[in-house]
């Protein structure tokens, strides 16, 4: 469940290798949005896609990522662990002050897909971190310091 501006967004995403599927429903105005794509670059083009076709219907679209609060200090060691569901495995680490993400891969979908098993991020800012392996990145969102408990999105006994 999201919120876009106020709207309640029912949304739900899966992929496997090469595959993926994108469904956004938005009660409010009655409205339902479902990409299935086969490869290619996921992130930017389900926003581009679903933020073109929500506007022609003259529907709320997919909001911008939070703007990163600069006086934020933040106790790093309370966001180090591992963060996985089945297919995907985060290992978030702190050297130097500095955290890093690691994006471990299955080694089969890792030959599969031409990439290493290991891929590691450093930060962008305070709510993205970003990794690549080839030109452009990979974004992901980081634990928000002001949710209690694990970090937000975390949602397996493996947080730590």
């Amino acid at each position: 469940m999201c919120d876009w501006h106020g709207e309640t967004v029912y949304a739900t995403d899966g992929s496997t290798i090469g595959q993926n599927a994108r469904l956004r429903l938005l009660p409010d105005s009655n409205t339902a949005v479902v990409m299935l794509t086969n490869g290619g670059p996921r992130e930017s083009f389900h926003h581009k896609v679903f933020n073109e076709i929500l506007t022609d219907l003259g529907t709320v679209t997919i909001p911008d990522p939070p703007a990163p609060d600069a006086t934020l200090n933040l106790d790093l060691s309370r966001y180090e662990g591992v963060y996985e569901r089945p297919g995907t495995r985060y290992e978030l680490s702190a050297e130097g002050g500095k955290p890093y993400l690691t994006l471990v891969l299955d080694p089969t979908q890792a030959e599969f897909l031409d990439k290493p098993d290991r891929i590691r991020a450093t930060v962008i800012h305070a709510v993205r971190f970003a990794a690549s392996t080839r030109p452009g990145f990979r974004a992901v969102r980081a634990p928000d310091p002001r949710v209690p408990g694990p970090p937000h999105g975390c949602s397996t006994p493996v947080c730590r």
